[in-house]
């Protein structure tokens, strides 16, 4: 890459006022795809905290009105479906509360903290199949349709934390490349005169 030589003070400002453009694109680019790693997209979040409070109603009718459910293993599957349900609420129910350090946010917080894995979606997501699996488990259709949809949730959870983290990773990382740098510099410098045109 050749450096411009810079004659005036118009010159320096339009050359500050174009890199720290620049450097303001590819931050934005940075921190959109660390949130989607981390928090994942709406599409994410509202399903998996209605997925969530179905587990629970669902749970909750099968005990209550289906005698079959009234066993040791039955009791436990329920209470643990409960635990998850309970945990997957408090970590995607942000969009419901208006205040930001409310006891929820708190609550979100110690768990993040405390347990790095679900700072990211695809760590939620592994807990929301596994929620999923838990409710499917119990053998009745209300609790088998609510079980597919977290199941569901969850693998495309997984799938887009995943994608999204890999693309946060490897922007980050292509700061540090200078080859990765050249190469994208070298794909939009048309005229290979050395500089990039702005359009």
């Amino acid at each position: 890459m050749r450096v411009m030589e810079i004659t005036s003070p118009v010159e320096v400002v339009a050359e500050s006022n174009a890199s720290s453009s620049l450097y303001g694109v590819f931050n934005g680019h940075l921190m959109k795809w660390r949130f989607e790693a981390e928090e994942g997209g709406p599409f994410i979040r509202v399903p998996a905290f209605f997925g969530a409070t179905a587990l629970v109603t669902t749970t909750t009718y099968a005990l209550i009105f289906d005698p079959n459910t009234w066993t040791i293993l039955s009791i436990v599957l329920s209470l643990f479906i409960y635990a998850i349900s309970l945990l997957c609420i408090v970590l995607e129910g942000r969009f419901m509360c208006t205040n930001p350090l409310g006891i929820r946010a708190h609550l979100r917080s110690a768990l993040t903290r405390r347990n790095r894995v679900f700072r990211f979606v695809w760590g939620r997501g592994i807990l929301y199949i596994i929620a999923g699996g838990l409710s499917c488990a119990l053998i009745l259709i209300p609790s088998l349709i609510a079980g597919g949809f977290m199941a569901l949730v969850g693998f495309s959870a997984v799938v887009f934390g995943a994608y999204s983290a890999r693309m946060f990773y490897k922007l980050r990382d292509s700061l540090k490349d200078d080859d990765y740098l050249g190469n994208a510099f070298n794909r939009f410098d048309y005229d290979k005169d050395g500089f990039i045109t702005l359009p």
